[in-house]
């Protein structure tokens, strides 16, 4: 997608402080930080909401954050 963020981020053309990342997902902290230890935890695919993330990818998102 064209305008959003976490796009860009994957892609490098907006500043990001990542802190895991594989083939399949990326972890970043936000621009700005409220909580410690918020991360924003997001597939590198772009899908359009929750409801059509495949399950065996939000699984694997549920475990990144677990770990």
């Amino acid at each position: 997608m064209r305008n959003c963020i976490f796009c860009k981020i994957i892609k490098g053309k907006e500043p990001a402080r990542i802190i895991y990342e594989d083939k399949d997902v990326i972890c970043f902290l936000p621009k700005t930080i409220q909580v410690y230890g918020h991360t924003l935890i997001v597939p590198k695919k772009h899908y359009k909401d929750l409801y059509d993330v495949p399950e065996k990818l939000l699984s694997k998102l549920v475990i990144t954050a677990k770990n």
